[in-house]
């Protein structure tokens, strides 16, 4: 604090206070050796602020005094940047509103960070993704922090899948071959009742086809009473 006891004809006492001076912060030595009318020490008061649609309070602010916080928090569960209070200017009025970022997102449908992480990311701003092993993402590959700091809509993973084959005319399918994942397999048989020769499936490979390498011979021949198949130099009846 100033000692002011020793002051001369127009020099001044700087002076404080814990609230707001209204008036000079100084009081001035008069050539009557009289001081200047004193200013007066106010206690200013913050109304409630009105905060953005992201934001929301943490503390009680309806009446703050000047130079006290008021702490605030993010509606959508980011982080308030670049800090997560206002304070109570000397005028009576609020500091600037802080941002809002966006919460680590939470990803579904096979998806995962192609960065180590995604935190306190700003509107306007993205977070890279990619999908885990044996699937591949169908639309952007990233979500972006939009305004009222939610995620833009997630991208899908798709796994790599084989159409319904086409089978040679001698086969069929023991079963529904429809979006086989590559590795698995499918059933078939011979259409006409012949000897299936090869595997008694075909497996989706990875470029998404069909590995049909299997075929049927003809079944046995239903013959009239007096034709007979000669088969080497045996005859069968």
């Amino acid at each position: 604090m100033e000692d002011c006891r020793k002051k001369k004809s127009g020099e001044t006492c700087n002076l404080k206070c814990p609230y707001f001076i209204s008036g000079n912060n100084f009081i001035r030595c008069q050539a009557n050796t009289k001081w200047s009318v004193l200013p007066k020490c106010v206690l200013v008061m913050c109304s409630k602020p009105k905060l953005s649609r992201i934001l929301t309070f943490i503390t009680d602010c309806t009446s703050i005094p000047a130079g006290k916080n008021c702490k605030l928090g993010c509606r959508s569960g980011g982080i308030p940047v670049p800090r997560n209070y206002i304070s109570c200017l000397h005028f009576g009025n609020w500091s600037r509103l802080p941002n809002c970022s966006c919460p680590p997102p939470m990803l579904k449908n096979n998806l995962k960070l192609k960065n180590s992480k995604c935190t306190a990311i700003l509107p306007g701003k993205l977070c890279v993704l990619k999908c885990k092993k044996d699937s591949f993402i169908v639309g952007r590959n990233y979500i972006e922090c939009l305004s009222n700091s939610n995620w833009s809509i997630q991208p899908v993973c798709k796994s790599p899948v084989c159409k319904n084959p086409l089978l040679p005319a001698s086969l069929k399918l023991e079963e529904s071959c429809l979006f086989k994942r590559i590795g698995e397999s499918c059933k078939i048989s011979c259409k006409e009742g012949g000897n299936l020769r090869g595997e008694n499936k075909i497996t989706c490979l990875a470029n998404e086809k069909w590995d049909i390498t299997s075929d049927c011979t003809c079944p046995a021949p239903v013959l009239w009473e007096d034709l007979e198949t000669k088969v080497s130099a045996m005859t069968l009846k």
